[in-house]
């Protein structure tokens, strides 16, 4: 059914002579189309008794055919009532056409199965389809001069656009989307590790957050990146920076040769800071006995420090992280 909207029509016709329209259009095969002045309460409750259910029922507007024949076709099925703005009157013959023949079919035809292969896990978006596309491949998503060309390169490859979801609040959903998507991928890893060292306060924390949730077997890039990451602790001045820093350094196994007396000493600073938050404190006593535990001489200034911890007021996270580390060097011995 098309309900069009023209400018006047409720107030210069009565409803007989409505009635007398509407039968023109019965008789001429339009029933399925009844006009209406949609915008006019009064036209409607003169129609209502030849249309019960027109103003029960939601219609869509549209201004021109086009919109018109996007309608009919809308999830191959179209909508039940259009409303036709003045704009659309020009096209309202082709449109009356459209609505009785159902706008564009599509044929089918009968196929067989040839072949059944698993193919692993499906992409349940079309963004998601890059990851199986090579270099220089890509495709539009959206539809006209609206849609957005994407195309699998270095830099703007990683489809999911992590930089709108890292610049605001995520969760756990999101960082698991992230992580599944880089754990297959090395060149979106390295763009995340670019976001990592972003001036953006929240895109950075967010970014650093994410490499936390890596598992132990996917873990290696960023071991790789020791170096880089305590560079940035050192330098960091943000507290949920240094917690999430601190964390991902803890995590990490130590050899001997891989001790560097600049985050020792800085742990080692921290521990009986009472400027530092307690959970800043606790990371830094498990991080300096990594870093200790290789040089008994190291461990014993490390236990001085513990021995100091005592005399401060003490959370029951960094009482824990004390007691552990103590029990753990007793077992050195």
């Amino acid at each position: 059914q098309i309900f069009c909207a023209m400018s006047g029509f409720a107030k210069r016709f009565s409803t007989g002579i409505i009635s007398n329209f509407v039968n023109v259009c019965k008789t001429a095969g339009f029933w399925r189309t009844a006009f209406s002045y949609a915008s006019s309460s009064s036209f409607l409750s003169k129609a209502k008794h030849l249309t019960p259910d027109i103003a029960q029922n939601i219609c869509l507007t549209v201004n021109s055919y086009a919109e018109a024949k996007l309608a009919f076709g809308i999830l191959e099925r179209g909508v039940e009532k259009i409303i036709v703005s003045g704009q659309g009157l020009a096209d309202i013959r082709k449109i009356m056409e459209l609505a009785q023949t159902g706008g564009e079919t599509m044929q089918l035809e009968a196929a067989v199965i040839t072949k059944i292969q698993t193919v692993g896990l499906g992409h349940r978006v079309c963004v998601d389809t890059l990851s199986v596309l090579g270099t220089g491949q890509g495709m539009l998503c959206g539809k006209g001069i609206s849609g957005r060309g994407v195309e699998n390169q270095r830099l703007n490859h990683f489809c999911m656009d992590i930089v709108p979801i890292l610049s605001q609040r995520i969760n756990l959903p999101d960082i698991r989307r992230i992580v599944t998507f880089c754990v297959a991928n090395e060149e979106s890893r390295e763009i995340l590790w670019h976001l990592v060292l972003s001036a953006d306060r929240t895109v950075s924390v967010n970014a650093l957050w994410v490499l936390t949730h890596f598992d132990s077997s996917h873990r290696d890039w960023i071991v790789a990146r020791r170096d880089e990451l305590t560079d940035i602790l050192i330098e960091a001045t943000d507290v949920a920076k240094k917690r999430i820093l601190l964390q991902l350094l803890r995590d990490m196994e130590y050899e001997p040769d891989d001790i560097r007396t600049d985050l020792l000493d800085f742990c080692l600073s921290k521990i009986n800071s009472e400027c530092e938050p307690y959970a800043i404190r606790a990371f830094s006593i498990y991080l300096a006995f990594k870093l200790c535990r290789h040089y008994p001489e190291l461990v014993a200034e490390l236990e001085e420090h513990l021995t100091m911890l005592t005399q401060q007021a003490m959370s029951p996270g960094l009482i824990c992280a004390r007691n552990k580390t103590i029990i753990a060097i007793e077992r050195l011995r």
